[in-house]
């Protein structure tokens, strides 16, 4: 796959990430946040995307050698009650990172490291990570740092876990979600612009993206995955 492969480092290609509060966020790197997704994806509504960030805890920025902003990822806590049993899931919404930095590690670096502190944060507490995902290198999160992930195309969902996701996803997305298909599909979703994310032939050989694909066709019109892993 030629996707997010390692890239030498240079002064140029180099970026830094950091975990701050949405408070911390200033009117320009809003700015800066928006314009990047409307770089990359069609269907940005403006409100829309505020009003999402105001509703997270955190953002991972991640800045060049000029200290300008060259992507992000927001992340909250959700809670939820499953079959009695109280459970903490971990939710990354909007990220996206400028092509020229595609291939840095900064971004399972500092999002690691939060996962690490939470999971020291909520020990005896089941945590898992929730997210969407409207298109394959999104997806490919899941089976390039985890064992069991879910959806996967080689095991099936536990009854359990099926639940937690399902709970989760229409508690964050309501009648926007799809519990059989288990896919999210809003009016106010956004979509990768035609020439990212297609998905070739040669990148079917691996199973991991041709079951996304099957999974959720039309994820070029904006549907997304649900998403779902315990951390341990």
């Amino acid at each position: 796959m030629k996707t997010y492969q390692p890239v030498e480092s240079t002064k140029e290609n180099k970026i830094k990430g950091k975990l701050i509060d949405v408070s911390h966020i200033t009117k320009s790197q809003k700015s800066r946040m928006l314009e990047l997704l409307n770089l990359y994806f069609d269907n940005v509504k403006e409100h829309h995307f505020f009003k999402d960030l105001d509703e997270k805890e955190w953002v991972i920025i991640f800045e060049d050698y000029n200290k300008e902003l060259q992507g992000f990822s927001t992340q909250t806590i959700m809670d939820a009650d499953v079959d009695g049993i109280q459970i903490k899931a971990l939710f990354s919404g909007d990220t996206i990172i400028d092509k020229k930095y595609w291939g840095s590690r900064e971004l399972p670096r500092v999002w690691g490291k939060l996962v690490l502190s939470l999971i020291k944060e909520f020990e005896g507490t089941k945590l898992y990570w929730f997210y969407i995902s409207k298109g394959y290198m999104t997806y490919m999160l899941m089976p390039r740092y985890f064992y069991i992930f879910y959806p996967k195309f080689d095991r099936e969902i536990p009854a359990f876990e099926k639940r937690v996701l399902d709970i989760l996803a229409f508690k964050k997305f309501g009648l926007g979600y799809n519990a059989e298909r288990e896919i999210v599909k809003i009016e106010s979703n956004y979509y990768l612009k035609k020439a990212l994310g297609h998905i070739t032939d040669d990148l079917l050989s691996d199973p991991n993206i041709s079951f996304f694909k099957s999974k959720n066709p039309n994820y070029y019109l904006g549907e997304e995955i649900a998403c779902l892993v315990e951390l341990t």
